[in-house]
């Protein structure tokens, strides 16, 4: 029977303590609960519908935070937001599920060929030896002929032990991201074999890798690999409530992904420089430095500007602006702290789903007091998953043919 998977949120009764808005995943009855972001609150209600639209976009967040969470940890300063639970090997059999199902969506199961011997098909090489001794000869001008002959052709293998262990795999995998399995029970792994595994995974894997040859195979021995050999430690999850993972302020992530894929100032980060204190005895101490999330370089009508960028974890408004009075002011402030070199587009980003047939980026609006030009703060909207795509495969967005038209405002 399939289990009812919530969207968002963890499931009334987990025992997880306050979820507190984080984003993340815990196992509740061995199936997988999540937390979207919150760009994803318009889509409640089309994500419950499309279970295949929920299942790409699981997976998308899971690849998200396993490369944040691979590059940051050596240099994660204490109290950025992000918090993992228990073993970080959790989060890589998670990617290893999730990749195992998607590319069972993409391709289906596995099949190995097989060289059987057959008498009901017109292809292979005929096996004299087996048609002698099983079929009746005619004679034909002294000649022996045997009508049916037996051949030796390829057939898919159910037997095969690849084959086994990847319906077992993505029968799991299913279970835990759907809720259901996606084929009737067949030909899999015994407890035996899977012992076997988890007691010495490379003395199963090794003897594949030397007999599979097509891309997909060797690709497929890799993920059921990472999959199988933290297999046994992930029953130890399967109670409800078992948190897996826990991103408690998710801005942290999207800025990060945001600076890398956009940001064109090199490695050193956009620095303002920092106030002073005076106190009333006379001395004078440093005081608060501003510190912008990172800046862009563009050029407009042969001119070159500065784009301050400023990254919003926020559901857009569906009329007005999205800023609040203090993501205004504190865009006012980076203009009035620093010495730049070049004119300054203050710029809010605001994460959306719909921006696939626009292009990654859309200007929403702009905020400021018309008799001060100064306070002008742009608002644009960029699309999450495609910040997401170019984040995990290290490409780059450009956001000059927007920022070259706020310029002309």
């Amino acid at each position: 029977m399939a289990l009812a998977l919530p969207t968002f949120g963890i499931a009334e009764g987990a025992s997880t303590g306050e979820w507190n808005g984080a984003v993340g995943f815990t196992l509740v009855e061995g199936a997988l609960q999540v937390a979207f972001p919150k760009v994803y609150a318009a889509w409640r209600e089309r994500l419950a519908a499309n279970p295949g639209l929920r299942t790409r976009h699981l997976l998308l967040l899971v690849r998200v935070l396993a490369k944040y969470m691979r590059s940051m940890q050596p240099i994660m300063p204490v109290g950025d937001g992000t918090n993992l639970q228990r073993d970080p090997g959790m989060l890589d059999w998670l990617v290893a599920a999730c990749e195992l199902y998607e590319d069972f969506l993409d391709a289906g199961l596995y099949w190995v060929k097989r060289e059987r011997l057959s008498t009901r098909t017109t292809s292979g090489t005929i096996a004299w030896s087996a048609t002698i001794a099983s079929g009746r000869a005619h004679l034909s001008d002294d000649v022996p002929m045997h009508l049916e002959v037996t051949r030796r052709a390829r057939h898919r293998s159910p037997d095969d032990f690849l084959h086994r262990l990847h319906a077992h795999a993505v029968g799991e995998a299913s279970i835990l991201l759907t809720g259901k399995t996606p084929f009737p029970e067949g030909s899999r792994v015994s407890d035996a074999e899977l012992a076997a595994i988890r007691v010495a995974p490379r003395a199963t894997f090794l003897p594949l890798a030397r007999t599979t040859y097509s891309d997909r195979g060797k690709r497929l021995l890799v993920l059921l690999q990472r999959y199988f050999q933290v297999a046994g430690a992930k029953e130890s999850y399967s109670a409800s409530g078992s948190l897996l993972f826990s991103a408690d302020a998710f801005e942290f992530i999207w800025e990060h992904m945001l600076r890398v894929t956009i940001n064109n100032l090199g490695t050193s980060p956009l620095r303002l420089a920092a106030a002073r204190w005076h106190s009333n005895d006379g001395a004078s101490t440093p005081g608060i430095a501003p510190k912008p999330d990172f800046g862009f370089r563009f050029e407009a009508d042969g001119e070159k500007w500065l784009a301050i960028f400023d990254a919003k974890d926020k559901e857009i408004a569906t009329t007005g602006r999205s800023g609040t009075e203090q993501d205004h002011y504190k865009q006012i402030l980076y203009r009035l702290a620093g010495d730049f070199d070049a004119p300054v587009c203050n710029i809010l980003l605001f994460p959306t789903l719909d921006l696939r047939e626009r292009g990654p980026f859309s200007l929403l609006g702009s905020h400021g007091w018309d008799h001060r030009p100064a306070t002008l703060v742009h608002e644009i909207a960029v699309d999450y998953p495609a910040v997401c795509s170019a984040y995990l495969s290290g490409g780059r967005l450009d956001p000059s043919p927007v920022l070259v038209t706020l310029t002309r405002r």
